[in-house]
């Protein structure tokens, strides 16, 4: 990676957010650490909260809370990286839905590039809740921050967070306001899980070793599992986790992802909209259940003591684990399950993808033996991103004895660090990298497959079960 010249201003909309927080200030501070940002660059913060009394710079308050953030996570504030990075942090207070303070932003804006001596590049993140990305987007276009210095000299780009929107309606609802305002390559829709390493390097698994690529269809491979599991539950995120569920908040994006990248053709070639196509292939192509198959094909269910968390409604059916099995209707794949699984308080935390193997046909056993076990290539995301390869082998000795054995590859081993998702997500929205973010094809085909299963859920089929924190989720359902 090199680092990208052009002034640029990061607006976090949301800066004093739990994802600020938790994602967005590091992963910023370490792609400027690294050099990776552009020399001349400021990050200009807007939230509602008031962050200093009458006495005090509301800069130099949000300055405080930035070092604040970072000495939690055992950064140097003494440095002199740290300290140039907050000094590079200014701060707007306003309302997403009040047009005066979006004039407001844009005088700071301005001023910000009279510093610069020239006109900025402009990165704007949305990490605030789904209801206020279209007035946000209206405030944007009113007083002309969506447009870039000229077309020939700079950019204005808006990374948007999931969800997006909460069924069909809603989200074609969206689409139609981001292209009111905005071109379609100023658009960055965000599913993080697409930045992670371990899903980057599908791609490269398969279509860059010949080994691989010829047996990865419906002929060899009998059944592929997707499984997102967590050991940690909704937390303090109880009134927005209730109104979103398990399957949009994770399976309609993160998990129908994955699935694309596991099963999508090859690109020929390393250009986004190419990539981004074929994933789309994928989704357009998923079986879509009639109501009597989501009954039959899915299952969802709810942790004990979800109710007590502060925000959730008393009588919520939301799922926390949701399971479903679907097939691509095309000739590559027909009839080959796809098991999506994910849920939250499981009994451990990993995300994996594994594609299981037909047995062999003509498999060599020993005399009267008869030897079922299956080839798997399983790729783990998280928490070790790697991929292991199952594989049969004859045991050492006089005798004809097999025994199962497995190939690992771990992708960290000697290396200094992976780069984090959100590292990725900031770095590419500089570069105008749009492969690894979602297109709207791929956003429609995905609602089209999740929403006859989620009204079918409201309606109560099939029932929501119960399941005890820290079960293994093999015991649900």
């Amino acid at each position: 990676m090199k680092q990208i010249n052009f002034p640029a201003i990061f607006i976090i909309f949301g800066i004093t957010g739990d994802l600020a927080k938790k994602k967005l200030i590091s992963s910023l501070f370490e792609l400027s650490r690294k050099d990776l940002l552009p020399k001349k660059f400021k990050i200009l913060g807007f939230s509602h909260t008031n962050l200093s009394d009458q006495t005090e710079d509301p800069d130099k308050a949000l300055r405080n809370y930035i070092g604040e953030v970072l000495s939690e996570k055992d950064y140097n504030v003494d440095s002199k990286d740290v300290k140039d990075f907050v000094n590079s942090v200014h701060y707007q207070q306003g309302d997403l839905t009040k047009e005066k303070d979006f004039e407001q932003l844009k005088t700071q804006i301005n001023k910000l590039e009279e510093d610069f001596g020239q006109c900025a590049n402009k990165l704007y993140y949305f990490s605030i809740p789904p209801k206020f990305y279209e007035p946000t987007l209206d405030k944007l276009c009113a007083v002309g921050l969506n447009e870039p210095c000229s077309r020939e000299t700079g950019w204005a780009r808006v990374l948007i967070e999931k969800p997006f929107g909460k069924d069909i309606e809603s989200s074609k609802s969206l689409d139609k306001k981001l292209s009111q305002v905005l071109q379609e390559e100023q658009i960055f829709r965000i599913d993080h899980y697409l930045k992670k390493s371990m899903v980057q390097n599908i791609l490269t698994f398969r279509f860059s070793n010949s080994i691989f690529e010829p047996v990865w269809n419906k002929e060899y491979i009998e059944q592929v599992n997707i499984n997102m599991h967590e050991d940690f539950g909704v937390e303090d995120r109880g009134s927005f986790y209730d109104n979103i569920g398990a399957l949009r908040d994770v399976g309609k994006n993160h998990c129908l992802q994955m699935l694309a990248t596991i099963a999508m053709d090859n690109p020929k070639s390393l250009e986004g909209n190419t990539i981004r196509s074929k994933r789309a292939d994928i989704l357009s192509n998923l079986h879509c259940f009639k109501k009597e198959e989501v009954q039959e094909k899915t299952t969802r269910a709810q942790y004990e003591g979800y109710k007590n968390i502060e925000g959730v409604a008393e009588d919520s059916d939301t799922e926390t684990f949701f399971r479903l099995e679907t097939t691509i209707e095309n000739e590559k794949w027909k009839g080959v399950p796809f098991v999506i699984e994910s849920g939250k308080q499981l009994h451990r935390k990993h995300t994996t993808i594994e594609v299981i193997f037909k047995p062999s046909k003509f498999a060599l056993c020993p005399t009267n033996e008869k030897w079922e076990d299956k080839n798997k290539i399983i790729f783990t995301i998280q928490p070790k991103p790697g991929i292991e390869i199952d594989f049969v082998s004859k045991k050492p000795g006089f005798k004809y004895e097999l025994e199962h054995k497995k190939f690992n590859f771990d992708l960290a081993k000697d290396r200094e660090e992976i780069p984090a998702a959100y590292q990725k997500v900031l770095y590419d929205g500089l570069k105008g990298d749009q492969t690894m973010f979602a297109s709207t094809k791929e956003i429609e085909a995905a609602w089209e497959f999740t929403e006859p299963i989620l009204k079918s859920w409201e309606n109560g089929k099939p029932e929501l079960q119960k399941y005890k924190k820290g079960i293994d989720p093999d015991n649900i359902g």
